[in-house]
């Protein structure tokens, strides 16, 4: 695929969400790579990235830093 995307997404995990956006991802270059922005629950101040689907899998890989 060439392009790019914004990708947005809010996951609901146990203890709170986690959300994450980043504009113009490379469309070409996988996995996509989008930083996180916030959270709520135990991961309010949270940080970090979600490779979303790395594998083409419905698997999101989350590196997260907790406060």
């Amino acid at each position: 695929c060439k392009g790019t995307a914004d990708i947005t997404t809010v996951s609901k995990l146990p203890g709170g969400t986690i959300s994450a956006s980043s504009p113009k991802v490379p469309l070409s270059k996988t996995p996509y790579v989008v930083m996180v922005t916030g959270g709520t629950g135990v991961y309010k101040g949270v940080t970090g990235t979600v490779q979303v689907a790395p594998a083409g899998d419905a698997l999101n890989i989350y590196k997260l830093v907790l406060p």
